[in-house]
């Protein structure tokens, strides 16, 4: 299932979503459509988690809008709401970035601190390749428009999310 959310995400990221940029109109109705928040202005800059989830539900992986346990504070297009889920002890999907044993792959999913708003978990993607110091990425909202995106093997990298083993 890995690699068919890898493959999944890899066309995804090639189809040119994008906020409004350059004068364009925004084309993010696809990826947001499942989620309450329908003022576009809102998700402008805002939506690689959500991009994420419209990845996942592409390759057949079934999640709720929003996790019914207390422990997620907010709803899939949230990055908090995905590192909270996975920590979560029924899951146990979580893995820090800096887990000497954990080798990431194909169809995980990567999170990143101060990668767009300064902030941390401000970013997210689904991994496509892991090479010896950088990591191929498919990212939602890259500067607003998807993208394949090379990453470096740095402090950025907050953790990541393993779906399946």
């Amino acid at each position: 299932m890995n690699r068919k959310l890898a493959e999944a995400a890899r066309l995804e990221a090639i189809s040119c979503f994008h906020g409004n940029v350059m004068g364009t109109k925004a084309n993010l109705e696809p990826i947001i459509s499942s989620f309450p928040i329908r003022d576009m202005r809102k998700w402008d800059n805002r939506w690689c988690a959500a991009f994420v989830y419209y990845c996942c539900i592409k390759a057949g992986i079934e999640l709720p809008i929003k996790h019914p346990d207390q422990a997620v504070s907010c709803n899939f297009s949230g990055c908090i709401a995905w590192k909270q889920w996975a920590q979560l002890p029924d899951y146990d999907f979580w893995h820090e970035g800096d887990e000497i044993d954990f080798v990431p792959e194909p169809g995980d999913i990567i999170m990143f601190d101060y990668v767009l708003e300064g902030m941390i978990l401000d970013h997210m993607g689904i991994i496509l390749e892991n090479n010896d110091h950088v990591i191929l990425v498919a990212e939602g909202n890259f500067n607003n428009v998807s993208a394949i995106v090379q990453r470096n093997k740095d402090k950025h990298i907050r953790g990541f999310i393993r779906l399946f083993d």
